[in-house]
């Protein structure tokens, strides 16, 4: 599997933005561009989940990407990200 480039992911829920999403969903998705985002439901903890709603432009559309994704994201001030994190990231990558 060729390795991809590391990603700055936003750390905050103000800078999660249509212009940051893009960027994430082109790295799967070429050309794919998000109009608008909504960030709707926000349940905050260890690991905030959010709930996304996004208009996308034709090739989002082509690649079949849904109008609501949840991210989960490092967006409390807690100092868990560097202990907990990675090994979430390893358990969905790997098992």
């Amino acid at each position: 599997m060729e390795s991809e480039a590391p990603v700055n992911l936003p750390s905050t829920l103000r800078e999660l933005t249509a212009e940051v999403m893009s960027n994430l969903l082109r790295r799967r998705c070429p050309g794919t561009e998000a109009g608008a985002l909504r960030i709707g439901r926000v349940i905050a903890g260890t690991c905030t989940k959010v709930t996304l709603h996004l208009d996308y432009n034709d090739a989002g559309h082509a690649h079949g990407l849904p109008p609501t994704m949840c991210m989960k994201g490092d967006f409390e001030s807690h100092g868990l990200a560097g202990q907990v994190y990675p090994r979430e990231v390893w358990f969905y990558r790997h098992l």
